[in-house]
């Protein structure tokens, strides 16, 4: 009895096609994994820019600080993230 026919996910058709997906990105992240490091920074950084840049829901309490800060801020919290698999420690 194979797998596909011993497991009723793999014998419908789109439980076939989700597990062929994510064994096409696990395939791609092995080969590129800074790719994934980058889109987790990038979306990361695409929800922390309202509160980065002017105008923003920060400028409520802090009207004085100035944008140039908040950016370095938010660069010097990213790289972690974008680092973490290749100096894990």
């Amino acid at each position: 009895m194979d797998a596909a026919t011993s497991d009723p996910f793999l014998a419908h058709p789109v439980g076939r096609w989700l597990v062929d997906r994510q064994n096409r990105l696990r395939r791609l992240d092995r080969r590129r994994p800074w790719l994934f490091d980058t889109a987790v920074a990038a979306v990361i950084l695409a929800m922390s820019l309202p509160q980065v840049i002017p105008g923003g829901p920060a400028d409520g309490d802090h009207p004085l600080r100035p944008s140039a800060i908040r950016l370095a801020a938010a660069a010097v919290l990213l790289a972690p993230v974008w680092w973490r698999r290749r100096r894990p420690r």
